[in-house]
């Protein structure tokens, strides 16, 4: 099953538009009271924040800096989040798309993440933005430039957790064979690293205290899957998933990529908690939400194809048999 650039662009379009309709009646301004981190944390900051301050003096500085500028600028601290999770869409379907190079991939993938309440229920939330996520998906979809190790390392600046995720993007680089991003992200990383064990209070930085608990790090290895107890599509559907993806890894260009993606997300999460005192919260999932829609569009699109020739097969077996009776 084929599907032609312009058409699957005149779908993304739509599907980003239908999307903001629907969504841009929830952007409203402390619509987040409800969270106790927004009345701790968020709320005290919109009143105190300035433009003209160093962001990076706080963790995840490019977060709060955004959520600040979105309260400054508009009135709305929701405003740039939701601008945030909005591009995250057609950058969804790009990825899956340079995965693959199959358009149906990228548009399965839209379709799961938009539909999927682990993507929705934040998706307009400053207290639990996903410029990180965007950030991440973008350098995702940039491992061919320059710029790349940038918005790698502006996803960092934006959440910590991202730090956690780089032996799977540089397992997408090295698969990929771009090896000017590998070089760039090494030449900015290394230093980065030494400045930051030399200068930083780790702990701090990080937002945690590091200890480890053996209770917490097995409590880590089941309880991500439950995080999905809304989506029972990605709930029921990711062992599935990730078992076709390793079968048919040889068959399936990218499918490796995608199945290394998604173990290492879920393998963080009893790293996570079990040398850290750090909860891992739905929120924190959009990353694997899309992987799993990219996954799902991969086995699709195989499937697809394979029923298609199939069927031109059949259909050409039964000419043939017409024309020569």
């Amino acid at each position: 099953m084929k599907l032609d650039r312009k058409t699957s662009l005149i779908v993304v379009l739509l599907i980003c538009a239908t999307y903001t309709i629907i969504t841009i009646a929830e952007i409203k301004p402390h619509s987040d009271y409800k969270y106790p981190d927004y009345r701790i944390n968020v709320w005290p900051y919109l009143y105190t924040c300035s433009l003209d301050q160093n962001p990076f003096t706080d963790r995840a500085p490019l977060k709060w800096y955004s959520i600040c500028a979105s309260y400054k600028i508009f009135g709305n601290e929701n405003i740039i989040p939701f601008l945030f999770s909005l591009v995250i869409l057609p950058l969804t379907y790009r990825l899956g798309w340079l995965l693959t190079n199959k358009h149906l991939v990228g548009l399965v993938a839209l379709v799961i993440v938009v539909t999927s309440i682990s993507f929705t229920r934040w998706d307009t939330s400053a207290t639990y933005d996903q410029s990180w996520a965007f950030f991440l998906i973008l350098a995702l979809n940039m491992t061919h430039t320059k710029y790349a190790p940038l918005s790698y390392i502006a996803s960092i600046a934006s959440k910590t957790l991202a730090f956690a995720y780089l032996p799977m993007y540089l397992y997408q680089i090295s698969r990929q064979k771009e090896q000017l991003t590998l070089y760039n992200l090494t030449a900015i990383l290394v230093p980065l690293f030494i400045v930051f064990l030399l200068f930083y209070n780790v702990e701090q930085t990080l937002g945690t205290d590091i200890s480890f608990d053996i209770n917490r790090l097995y409590e880590g290895s089941w309880k991500w899957l439950f995080y999905f107890a809304d989506d029972l599509h990605i709930m029921i559907g990711t062992p599935v998933m990730l078992a076709m993806l390793y079968i048919m890894k040889s068959k399936i260009r990218g499918a490796d990529v995608v199945f290394w993606w998604c173990t290492g997300i879920i393998l963080t999460v009893p790293l996570i908690m079990g040398f850290t005192t750090q909860l891992v919260h739905p929120y924190r999932f959009v990353p694997f939400t899309i992987f799993f829609g990219i996954g799902v569009g991969m086995v699709v699109n195989h499937f697809a194809q394979k029923l298609s020739s199939k069927l031109l097969v059949s259909r050409h077996g039964l000419r043939t048999s017409q024309n020569n009776p």
